[in-house]
């Protein structure tokens, strides 16, 4: 793929949390599109999502928690935009992604070994939104 090597300059640097790597970011063109690219790498891929009217618009700063099916924590991060990948262990998760306004999506998941899940978190337009 033409151009391949500069899309990779452009990622941001694998984060690690304990065990768990996890990649953030997004911002900008090339950084989406490099992100995008290794996305099929993480078993779990978010995309934070806020909806206006008709059209919708790319987040970022959400507060993502996950922990296990159990409750025990796994991952407690800011997104450093409208993506974050982590390299989860198969498992069922829970998921909570809270914008910096305070509103909370939450969603279960569950990761198999050797798969991967798209999870993209949208959040409705607010009462009074144009």
């Amino acid at each position: 793929m033409p151009g391949h090597e500069f899309y990779k300059q452009a990622l941001p640097e694998v984060q690690h949390l304990g065990v768990v790597s996890f990649l953030t970011g997004g911002i900008g063109i090339d950084e989406a599109r490099a992100m995008r690219g290794e996305r099929m790498k993480y078993p779990l891929a978010m995309t934070f999502v806020q909806r206006y009217g008709e059209s919708s618009q790319f987040l970022a700063h959400i507060l993502v928690e996950i922990s296990r099916d159990d409750g025990s924590p796994v991952l407690c991060a800011t997104s450093e935009g409208p993506y974050l990948f982590a390299d989860l262990p198969a498992g069922r998760y829970h998921v909570s992604a809270t914008t910096d306004g305070g509103r909370v999506i939450e969603r279960n998941v569950e990761v198999t070994a050797g798969g991967h899940v798209d999870l993209t978190l949208v959040w409705p337009a607010s009462a009074g939104a144009h």
